[in-house]
């Protein structure tokens, strides 16, 4: 019994050291490229999604995309995606950060507007509602997953995780529209005086 138990976590460390030395080699970089390229790729298709099926479509989704970062502007709410490199730009040592903000992040618009000639309007900061950072995880290419931090099982693929980034954001456009109906609701029944 004790000697299976033993060859288990040999088995377990081996898997640990080639998940490692893969993360951390060159080929590891390339194949992280390609699957964040998967996973920003997934998450504006699914936004563009949603505003194709929002009862009031408004401004069309805002995106802004460069190699390490993916934001998406939805209405009221913003997905934000980022490869956060270690100074010595291994995979295994980076970290894949996702939050879900209300507030405006990317304007739209392809310059900011000129605040001489604009109505001063009271600007709210954004705020974080959701965020979760994430790990490589692989042995190889074809068992790449992005682990939550602080997990050492399970993990999603690319596709899977953007669909998890875009239903989180789609709870917090929908969570943004029922707090201006209460808004309104509550507006409607203040007494009117004469």
């Amino acid at each position: 019994m004790l000697a299976s138990s033993h060859g288990r976590d040999s088995a377990d460390a081996a898997d640990r050291t080639d998940s490692r030395s893969f993360l951390s080699s060159h080929r590891a970089l390339a194949v992280r490229t390609r699957e964040f390229e998967r996973l920003s790729a997934a998450a504006v298709s699914g936004v563009v999604a949603l505003h194709a099926l929002a009862a009031e479509p408004g401004e069309k989704p805002v995106v802004r995309r460069s190699p390490d970062r993916c934001l998406v502007q939805f209405g009221p709410v913003a997905l934000t995606v980022a490869w956060l490199r270690h100074t010595l730009d291994s995979v295994a040592e980076g970290e894949l950060l996702v939050i879900v903000w209300r507030g405006m992040i990317a304007p739209n618009g392809r310059f900011g507007s000129d605040l001489t000639t604009t109505a001063c309007t009271p600007v709210r900061s954004a705020t974080v509602l959701w965020e979760e950072a994430f790990r490589a995880s692989a042995t190889d290419e074809a068992s790449w997953t992005w682990q939550p931090a602080g997990v050492d099982i399970g993990g999603y693929c690319s596709a899977e995780l953007a669909e998890r980034c875009v239903e989180k954001l789609r709870l917090a456009y929908a969570e943004g529209f029922d707090d201006a109906d209460a808004a309104s609701a509550s507006v409607a029944m203040l007494p009117t005086f004469r």
